[in-house]
């Protein structure tokens, strides 16, 4: 049976340049050398505007749909105007178009900067949809649409095509493999019902706070793939079910101090923000900002928390005084009780401090520009994580390190 491909390419006349037709160009070209190229027809709407959307759709009924172009986050996606201005198509009618058309689309691959809501509404609708939890250049969007109708034209799954094509960012260099998301509608649905089983039935917290060094020395890709190894970390957390409910809270330092994510349920966490690296190295004052956060967090009455996990990731020396803020962590009620795990961050962390504040000793990330390691690492966090059971009160040992890590006591 033959699947009908509509790319909708916009790229309107007040936004930044894209090139859209090169993305296309190789699409089509790989298309035409695949092994199944029968079984695909490519169809192509530019400039496209919301009535030209809409009679494409009835025309070919497409079973797989492509939009390159921009986004805006909650906004929307760009379509074009009348007179080739940008047009935001909101994400709740974005949604209900979809729906409309949900027993021929199979696919939706939304190819454009923060995108992930729109695809996450859609697949509420359509079984797979595809959107960018982040921005994403135009060198790195390219390589994505091409190898993934590269893995389609050649027969797998979507899911293969999707991991190729995040694997294709990767062998190109560029650190921005993470940022395609695929959201199912399968998962979509798990999720809902993970929301209803918490409005029923109350389940144990289990804290985990992430103290991350955002000091001029992290600037530029270091803090870029720590930033994508938690939205992953993030992605893994939200299928995990039962028994216990997890929340995550980030802490970030540079110069200053913030709390960048309230202890929050991960199945509520949908875009983390960008974090921008620079200044001094203010640990103390990240320590004093979690003890705070320990000692005025308020729980549901006869609500017990499992045993916190407190992360502590960075590169360097701490240029505040810090160990006030460990004392208090250590005397809070939470923080008495939680295990405490310092990744350190190339040749430069100070292992000395580290030691002191890792409970569970220090692992030495050596190759801090590998996202290879970095997944490893937070792979690992989230097995360490989910393993907790809801009669667990403490872990008697710290876990195994992860591959290609030592723990340093």
């Amino acid at each position: 049976m033959t699947k009908t491909i509509l790319i909708l390419a916009a790229n309107p006349k007040n936004t930044s340049r894209l090139r859209l037709d090169q993305e296309v160009r190789e699409i089509d070209n790989g298309l035409q050398r695949a092994r199944r190229r029968d079984e695909f027809n490519l169809k192509q709407v530019w400039a496209v505007r919301r009535s030209d959307f809409r009679r494409a759709m009835l025309d070919l009924k497409p079973n797989i749909v492509h939009f390159c172009g921009h986004g805006s986050g909650e906004e929307g996606i760009a379509f074009e105007d009348e007179n080739g201005q940008a047009k935001l198509v909101s994400t709740e009618a974005l949604s209900g178009f979809f729906e409309l058309f949900a027993d021929k689309v199979e696919y939706v691959v939304l190819n454009a900067c923060y995108s992930k809501v729109q695809a996450e509404a859609i697949a509420k609708h359509i079984p797979h949809v595809i959107g960018m939890n982040k921005a994403i250049g135009d060198t790195a969007a390219i390589e994505f649409a091409v190898a993934f109708y590269d893995a389609l034209g050649a027969g797998e799954t979507i899911e293969f095509a999707y991991k190729l094509a995040c694997n294709a960012i990767q062998l190109s260099g560029m650190p921005e493999n993470l940022t395609p998301t695929l959201i199912s509608r399968q998962h979509i649905a798990l999720q809902q019902g993970k929301i209803d089983r918490l409005t029923k039935k109350a389940r144990r917290p289990l804290p985990v706070f992430i103290l991350l060094d955002a000091s001029g020395s992290m600037a530029g890709t270091r803090i870029e793939l720590m930033r994508q190894g938690i939205v992953r970390l993030i992605e893994h957390l939200q299928w995990y079910d039962e028994p216990v409910e997890i929340l995550l809270s980030i802490i970030t330092f540079g110069s200053h101090a913030e709390v960048l994510l309230e202890p929050t349920p991960v199945i509520e966490i949908k875009q983390l923000p960008d974090i921008r690296a620079g200044g001094a190295t203010a640990l103390g004052s990240a320590l004093k900002l979690l003890a705070n956060l320990l000692n005025t967090w308020t729980l549901p009455s006869h609500t017990r928390i499992l045993r916190p996990m407190i992360i502590v990731a960075m590169d360097g020396s701490p240029t505040d005084d810090w160990q006030p803020g460990l004392a208090e962590i250590k005397k809070s009620v939470i923080g008495s009780r939680a295990d405490r795990l310092v990744l350190a961050i190339g040749d430069g962390a100070d292992y000395k401090v580290l030691r002191e504040i890792g409970s569970l000793g220090v692992l030495p990330l050596v190759q801090p520009e590998d996202m290879v390691q970095i997944t490893n690492f937070f792979r690992w966090v989230c097995t360490s994580v989910t393993s907790v059971k809801d009669d667990d009160v403490a872990r008697l040992l710290p876990p195994p390190p992860p591959d290609g890590f030592q723990i340093v006591w």
